[in-house]
Parts: C-alpha cells; structure tokens; sequence
C-alpha cells in the first residue's frame, strides 16, 4: 500500500496503547504485506498488554464512555457535531491492531 503520495509504507510506529493510536492500521497496510516486505511494526514495551487490557477487556465500556464527549449519536449536521479538533470527528467502526515485531524497551537503543 501507498502513503505519503507515491512511496510505500516502510514502517509502522505504535507511539502507546490507545485505540486511535493503533486501531486504523489496516486502512494503511494489511498484515500479509508487512509479512510479505518485512516492514518494521515498532510499539514500546508492553503495547499488545496495554492495548488488550485497555480496549478489548474495557472496551465496551470505553466505547460507551467516548460516545457522549464526542457526540457519537448526534446527527452530522452543522447542528449536530462535536469537533475534535485536528479531526472532524472521532472514528466509529472496525479496528485492527498489529503485533509488534520490534519492541522498544530503553529511551535509547541501538539498532
């Protein structure tokens, strides 16, 4: 898959667990590409832990609690939505994540 014009995706950087954070991967590259080029899929230590106790086993929860800051059921409408400021929106829908294949453990670390 193509981002940033015409140059393929060469990495994937997870910055931490948050779901809009990680959660739209696969509308930038899907897991048998990163498989099939060996792209770098980098998280820090204890992504996959924090994003799975976070988002799968409270994530019901956190799908509810996010619904009324946001405006997840208001109308889309000049009447009817919540900005979020750099988005127009917040995201509703299917989430991917990918599982880290270089995990960074110190501030600074050698390659």
């Amino acid at each position: 898959m193509l981002a940033a014009g015409n140059r393929p995706v060469s990495a994937i950087i997870f910055t931490h667990s948050h779901i809009d954070h990680f959660g739209g991967v696969f509308g930038v590259i899907s897991p048998q590409e990163v498989a099939e080029r060996k792209i770098p899929v980098i998280a820090p230590d204890g992504f996959m832990e924090e994003a799975t106790s976070e988002n799968v086993m409270v994530g019901t929860a956190m799908g509810r609690r996010s619904s009324c800051p946001f405006g997840k059921d208001l109308e889309r409408s000049a009447r009817g939505m919540v900005d979020t400021g750099p988005g127009k929106a917040v995201a509703y829908g299917h989430c991917g994540i990918l599982p880290p294949n270089r995990v960074i453990g110190q501030p600074k670390e050698k390659k």
